[in-house]
C-alpha cells in the first residue's frame, strides 16, 4: 500500500460516481424498495425500514458496480467471474459497513 493507491481511486471515482448515481436512482433505489416491503410493512419503524432498505440498495449495488470496476479498471480476460467474485468480497464489506454503520 502507498500513497499511489489514492489517487489511483480518486481518477476511477470521477468514472464511477456517475455511473452510481445513474444506477442508484433510476434502477437500484426502486429494487431495494421492492424487496423491503416485501419483508417489512409501511407501519413498522422508521429505523427498521430504512436499515432494510439500505440492506437491499448494498446487496443490489455491490455486485454491479464491482462488475464495472472490473471491466473498467482491471483486466480480467478470461478470468473474468473470478475476478469479479474477488471484487464483490473486498468490496461488500465495506459497502456494508460504511452504509449501515456510518451513513
Amino acid at each position: 500500500m502507498s500513497n499511489q493507491v489514492f489517487l489511483l481511486s480518486f481518477h476511477e471515482l470521477i468514472i464511477i460516481w456517475p455511473v452510481a448515481f445513474i444506477l442508484e436512482y433510476f434502477f437500484v433505489d426502486k429494487l431495494a424498495h421492492y424487496f423491503t416491503f416485501k419483508v417489512v410493512t409501511p407501519k413498522d419503524r422508521p429505523f427498521f425500514i430504512t436499515l432494510a432498505i439500505s440492506f437491499y440498495i448494498i446487496c443490489i449495488i455491490c455486485p454491479i458496480m464491482s462488475l464495472i470496476a472490473t471491466i473498467l479498471f482491471k483486466t480480467p480476460g478470461v478470468q473474468i467471474i473470478s475476478v469479479w467474485f474477488m471484487t464483490i468480497l473486498f468490496n461488500f464489506p465495506m459497502a456494508f459497513f460504511w452504509q449501515i454503520c456510518y451513513i
